[in-house]
């Protein structure tokens, strides 16, 4: 029964340390902006990084597209996409992973890692159509949360 009771006691600790390293890494607001060629460019591999409050390197940087999954609206209405991402910094300091998933008319923008100045970084964020800029491209937000391991 005490090696139970200290079987337990031991989990219970565990449990509690590993929540209190979690809680670590708080979790921040993430907002960015981009720009693409219009949706219906087949060949649309990137986006510039126009805005990026909290990581400012990220402006003049790229989110490249691969393994690019695209249809375009069904007969039922519906567009999905769904990519892997490399996300550069506009002074080349840091580079991070994710994925893109869009259907219908939003998006599920994730990062799961990264390296030089964005190293630790993961971020969890929607992405919405803004509408189109001067030029013809258009323009996404990306708002969700971040936190960066430490």
């Amino acid at each position: 029964m005490k090696k139970f009771f200290a079987l337990g006691l031991s989990a219970l600790v565990a449990i509690l340390a590993t929540t209190a390293s979690v809680q670590a890494s708080p979790r921040d607001t993430f907002y960015m902006e981009k720009v693409c060629l219009s949706v219906i460019a087949p060949d649309l591999n990137a986006c510039d990084i126009v805005t990026a409050d909290s990581f400012g390197q990220l402006v003049g940087g790229l989110i490249i597209y691969n393994d690019r999954v695209w249809i375009p609206a069904n007969p039922a209405g519906f567009t999905f996409e769904i990519a892997r991402i490399q996300v550069t910094t506009g002074d080349n300091s840091g580079t991070a992973t994710g994925q893109v998933r869009w259907l219908k008319d939003h998006g599920l923008f994730t990062i799961s890692q990264g390296t030089g100045s964005l190293a630790g970084l993961h971020v969890n964020a929607v992405v919405q159509y803004v509408g189109e800029t001067a030029d013809g491209r258009w323009l996404y937000s990306v708002s969700g949360t971040y936190h960066v391991d430490p």
